[in-house]
């Protein structure tokens, strides 16, 4: 081979390839010692590319080590793909060249000992290496206003020398990337793995405080005011709180983090917590280019600080969370992976995603920071096990490369204590405690006693009393149910209100939350998934309709008012019955022993089942195969309640949770209606149940009433498919021309009106060529160097009023528009270099920018004159599919392939476009950034599931000691909603005496805190009702045989025998509702049942005194009523027929349908449903009357279900 090898080879003179220093040249030394061209000088395009594109190290063919092929092991291929590589790289060192020459230069100086780098380098100057003495004054000079002086004299002695304290190559990429430095550039990793002194020597120049008072880089960049000033345009930071020296704790917080120490911060809501994050996050990822990760657990929490940064031209801040298109989501981990992005906020199950983890993994990573970092600790009062994921994430995967910051305005002692015990033990990293407290002093809070009636009223009359036409008032609601009535009752008062809750759409959420945000709605009625997200400086009334489940809820949630620093006031409107509202509201979400046991059992069964530990399967489709747990499958939160038990399974050592396993298949409809897709089928030669099968995922489809994904579940439980069986359905359907594998995308279009989306890119297209033209005009040097220029924004929208011709009725030009021009100038289009962008922004305060040119004025108007026809030409396409006649706002759907092929026909875009899909996707994100449409998520069927490593002991049992943690959780929880319902009761009567209950829950000790406001009620606090419930349900009955009766255990059947009068049916009641109340049973698992109507109208209403709301889903009914829902018999039909009904008969039938003797049930309502699951408790009154058939239909009720029953 080698002969061979030497023969093909012999006319070359250089050996080029990628990586092949590192990796080919080894392994052929080994193998081939004898190959001659491994004595030929070497051209590595894994080094070339990191010198060339330092703006864009991983380039468009390039991604870390390796090259991106579109073919597995294919060596000419990869030849050829190294060699475009080396033909981009001479030409991007050409236009340096052009640009810079000192830079060329200085790297011919410093690579001259290299032989074939040397040799390109004098090609691409046509010069020889300039001498040592000439090299010094230049990096001086350069690098002055980018480094420490002081350290930077070092290296220009160490340069001039002989390169005693560095090598060239190290010095080289150094330099070279502090040349570009300042967002959008990064190192690739590879260089700090080969080349650890690079990082070094950029930290000793940028990121060490050399402490002279003559070094102007260090004065800037290490001081925090300053920095606060240039990135937030704020001239000091917040006086208080203060540390205990009485200087500014978020100066100290803030200096922490610059330093990158490991912290916990506790600030108040609106203390300036989110820049004690975001300020150190952006001097690193300027300083160093270092990623800082935000783990968030709201959406809109996240999205409201990254459009805050936007506000102040931040441009490197972005989200990953489940909101976001599938375009959206690919742009921003390409920008995180091209280093474009310097802070990210994610939600805590992104790490599990594999294509999130991989775009993190290019960057080096500045800091953790955990907003809301109460939610890891098992005594706060949002406690989330996703978060406990990331701890394990970081060490498994980023072990000890970066610090920890834990940021929380809520924390009380055993919280504090409990976070830092958890980072100390599961990463061995001690957190430096910032306790800034919880108060609010430019807040008055007020409890005004309001029953339920009065609610609507009362806050249309705090709303009107208390605001002005500038204000806005957020009203918080405990359900979804209360949000959307306060929100209609307060808009029919003529005041513009609008509803957020969980249960509407993700794009109706995001509309809402924007309206709110841009002062459309001046009042927004919300549950607490709005409540974190708000970060609204001119909120002056913040109300509560329902009392919170904690008192940290509360001040989080009360916390949104006042936000610019103004008085505001926080109103809670107090009914003792919401106490119960949120009791139960808790007790629903919580899991049993049983639901662990029934879910690890259905978990080691596939696994025997497999014959792997390794299992991949989605939430439900594990639900789907559990015996015996409590989780409804089609409830809202039963996936939520199914990942919360892995956690804790987790936590004991049952199982490892690793990476989700995501499959999507992009489903495009290609025939226009369901019959016709229904025709295809039937033309199949399929049998019926296949057709059937068929059918039902075709329909699923053309029924869905937003183009989202639909996910294998949804068919596992509407369609009865299993999940394994969906994609295999998806691409028959693809085969008989029904769907097409492309991404179907969905966007919002206006046509026909004011507005419309055709006009607002032809504005926007006018507005943003004149801006060019006006800034090229006012600074046309501006591109020489990367010098900076600063506009006047309102100076900028006068000028170009007048270029653009417009007047009153063509609309306003202001600030904010050209704002966005810029901001989309600053994103860049294409791909590889490319993609580098435009422009660099940075906010001076009042309406003035300063920007930095990153590319000539010619490639500028270039770049933008071809991103417009191309979002033009993508516009035209997509109005197509728009009907004829349709006016005002339209949702289209159209083939990605489509709008590629529509670029493709155009003639003029068919010379210019490298890549028309990249083309496609910058074009798309343009319109939908400058708000001419709106993307939405396409059409696809999904599976999402979860990837679970079962632990090899299957002996192993969840018993009561492993339940206990979360046991105490759960009672802890119990504990925080009376803690705020005795701040309620003392807010009522006492406010000052409230504010001390506030005080002393964040600061004292649990047991002392118990002590000073519970003395003699501990009993009360593991109890989850009121204490005035409890004295109603148990107490109040005075008598000692029937208070046993109604407190006993929740197990065993129990006959209670009496006279008449002596208060059995009282003992029915009051067991129920202490069933209800006091042991919080699902009221679907109870039936009462009684001897005749009257008796069980009574028992009802006895039932809904004593218990409220909580008794309503509570069946009472007689054993005709039973047997009437089961057998689908109407007496009005038998009356109306003059036909009489047999009840011994009917019985009997009702009987033999329970007892699975019969299957003529037709019509099955929800009540007939629930009869036939069975029942947890059963209660019979007048038990001596019953005849042996009533018996038998009692007996049979718990069988329906195979439930274990507890008859009383």
């Amino acid at each position: 081979m080698a002969v061979s090898l030497n023969s093909f080879a012999r006319d070359g003179q250089v050996l080029l390839g990628h990586n092949l220093k590192r990796h080919d040249i080894p392994l052929m030394r080994d193998q081939l010692p004898q190959l001659e061209c491994l004595r030929w000088p070497m051209l590595d395009t894994l080094e070339l590319s990191a010198l060339a594109f330092p703006s864009n190290p991983y380039h468009r063919l390039v991604k870390g080590y390796k090259l991106l092929s579109d073919e597995r092991n294919n060596p000419t291929k990869d030849a050829r793909v190294a060699l475009n590589v080396f033909e981009e790289a001479v030409e991007a060192l050409l236009e340096a060249n052009e640009q810079e020459p000192w830079w060329l230069a200085l790297l011919h100086f410093l690579l001259r000992n290299d032989e074939s780098m040397a040799t390109l380098l004098a090609q691409v100057r046509d010069e020889t290496a300039p001498a040592g003495e000439a090299v010094g004054p230049i990096v001086a000079s350069r690098f002055a206003d980018r480094c420490c002086a002081t350290r930077l004299q070092s290296l220009v002695a160490d340069i001039g020398t002989s390169f005693d304290s560095h090598d060239p190559w190290s010095i080289a990429f150094a330099l070279g990337w502090i040349r570009v430095a300042g967002g959008n550039s990064i190192l690739p990793h590879w260089v700090f793995h080969e080349l650890p002194a690079v990082r070094q020597l950029i930290a000793q120049l940028r990121e060490i405080d050399c402490g002279q008072t003559n070094c102007p880089y260090c004065r800037r960049n290490h001081n925090p005011e300053a920095q606060l000033s240039s990135l937030f345009g704020k001239p000091s930071f917040r006086a208080h709180p203060t540390t205990t020296d009485g200087s500014s704790l978020q100066r100290a917080i803030v200096s922490a983090g610059l330093a990158r120490e490991s912290l916990l911060a506790v600030l108040p809501t609106g203390g300036g917590k989110s820049i004690c994050y975001q300020l150190p996050a952006l001097v690193h990822y300027r300083r160093s280019g270092r990623l800082t990760v935000v783990i968030s657990p709201l959406q809109s929490l996240m999205r409201d600080q990254v459009d805050n940064l936007m506000k102040a031209d931040i441009q490197c801040a972005a989200t990953v969370n489940g909101m976001l298109t599938p375009l959206e989501r690919r742009d921003v981990l390409d920008r995180i992976r091209l280093g474009d992005i310097g802070i990210v906020l994610v939600s805590p199950e992104q790490f599990r995603s594999k294509t999130f983890v991989e775009a993190i993994r290019m960057r080096e990573i500045a800091a953790w920071v955990f907003d809301e970092a109460h939610c890891l600790s098992k005594w706060g009062h949002d406690f989330r096990t996703d978060y406990l994921y990331v701890s394990r994430f970081i060490r498994e995967q980023f072990p000890g490369q970066a610090p920890i910051a834990c940021f929380t305005a809520t924390a009380k002692p055993d919280v504090i204590e409990d976070l830092c015990d958890h980072f100390q033990e599961g990463l061995q990293i001690k957190l430096e405690t910032f306790l800034g407290g919880h108060e609010r002093t430019n807040l008055s809070y007020a409890v005004v006693p309001t029953s339920g009636g009065e609610k609507p009223q009362r806050i249309v009359e705090l709303l009107r009393d208390g605001l002005r036409q500038e204000d806005a008032a957020v009203v918080f609601c405990a359900t979804r149910k209360s949000a959307e009535t306060i929100a209609q009752i307060v808009a029919q008062q003529g005041i513009v209100c609008g509803c957020y809750h969980g249960g509407l759409t993700a794009d109706l959420r995001k509309e809402t939350q924007r309206r709110f945000l841009d002062g459309e709605l001046q009042v927004i009625a919300a549950t607490n998934a709005f409540g974190m997200g708000v970060d609204k400086p001119n909120v002056r009334l913040v109300i509560h309709a329902e009392i919170p489940g904690s008192l940290e809820n509360y001040l989080q949630e009360a916390g949104r008012a006042g936000r610019d620093g103004d008085e505001a006031k926080c109103v809670l409107l107090f009914d003792p019955k919401d106490v119960e509202t949120q009791f139960r509201l808790s007790s629903t979400s919580q899991l049993s022993q049983r639901d662990f046991i029934g879910l690890l059992r259905a978990l080691r069964f596939q696994a025997k089942k497999l014959g792997k530990d390794e299992i991949v399967i989605s939430a439900k489709e594990l639900l789907a195969q559990s015996v015996g747990t409590g989780i409804e499958i089609d409830a809202p939160d039963a996936s939520t309640k199914v990942t919360t038990a892995l956690s804790w399974l987790e936590r004991h050592g049952f199982l490892k949770r690793n990476e989700n396993a995501t499959k999507v298949f992009p489903a495009s409809l290609r025939v226009t209606s369901l019959q016709e897709a229904k025709e295809r089928i039937d033309k199949a030669d399929f049998s019926a149940s296949v057709q059937q099968k068929f059918l039902a995922v075709a329909t699923a489809l053309f029924r869905s009433d937003t183009p989202e994904g639909l996910s294998t579940d949804e068919l596992m439980l509407n369609a009865g498919i299993r999940p394994e069986e969906c994609f295999r359905i998806v691409h028959q359907l693809a085969k008989l021309g029904i769907l097409v594998n492309d991404l179907g995308l969905t966007v919002r279009l206006m046509r026909g009106v004011r507005g419309a989306s055709a006009s607002r890119l032809e504005y926007l297209s006018a507005m943003e060529k004149a801006l060019v033209e006006l800034m090229a005009e006012n600074a046309p040097d501006a591109d020489q160097d990367e010098a900076q220029q600063h506009l006047n924004l309102r100076a900028i929208c006068t000028e170009l009023r007048g270029r653009l011709k417009l007047d009153d009725e063509k609309g306003q030009l202001d600030p904010t528009q050209v704002r966005a021009c810029l901001r989309a100038m600053a994103d860049g289009f294409g791909s590889g270099n490319d993609k580098r962008s435009m422009i660099q922004l940075q906010s001076l305060g009042d309406d003035t920018l300063r920007v930095t040119l990153r590319r000539p004025w010619s490639q500028i108007r270039r770049i933008c004159e071809l991103r417009r026809a191309v979002a033009q030409v993508t516009l035209t396409r997509l109005l197509a599919e728009v009907p004829d006649g349709v006016k005002g706002a339209c949702l289209v759907e159209c083939k990605a392939q489509a709008l590629i092929d529509a670029l493709s026909d155009d003639l003029v875009m068919k010379t210019q476009l490298r890549e028309p899909d990249v083309a496609l996707e910058n074009a798309l994100l343009y319109l939908h950034q400058t708000r001419v449409l709106e993307l939405d998520k396409g059409r696809s069927v999904f599976r999402s599931a979860m990837t679970i490593q079962m632990d090899e002991d299957t002996s192993r049992r969840f018993n009561q000691a492993s339940f206990a943690p979360l046991e105490e959780f759960y009672k802890e929880r119990t504990l925080q909603t009376h803690v705020m319902h005795e701040y309620a009761k003392l807010g009522a009567e006492d406010p000052a005496k409230a504010l001390a209950l506030v005080k002393a829950y964040f600061t004292l000790p649990h047991k002392q805190f118990i002590k000073e406001f519970f003395r003699g009620r501990a009993d009360l606090l593991e109890r989850k009702t009121t204490d005035e419930s409890y004295l109603r349900i148990v107490d109040d009955l005075q008598h000692p045989v029937q208070q046993a009766l109604v407190t006993q255990p929740r197990t065993g059947n129990h006959l209670v025998l009496a006279g008449p009068g002596s208060g059995k049916t009282r003992v029915i009641v009051h067991r129920i509702a202490y069933l209800l109340r006091v042991q919080r049973v699902n009221p679907g698992c109870i039936i009462a049942l009684a001897y005749n109507r009257g008796a069980a109208i009574q028992l009802r209403r006895r039932l809904l005194t004593l218990a409220g709301d909580d008794a309503r889903g509570v069946l009472v009914m007689t054993y005709h009523a039973i047997a009437l829902r089961l057998t689908g018999t109407s007496l009005a039909g038998a009356e109306r027929t003059s036909s009489s009904v047999d009840f011994r008969k009917m019985l009997q039938d009702a009987i033999d349908l329970l007892e699975g003797k019969s299957s003529a049930l037709i019509d099955a309502d929800e009540i007939r449903d629930r009869l036939l699951q069975g029942y947890e408790y059963i209660f019979v009154d007048e038990y001596q009357d019953i005849d042996a058939q009533q018996y038998a239909l009692v007996s049979a009720l718990p069988a329906a279900g195979d439930q274990t029953p507890t008859p009383s």
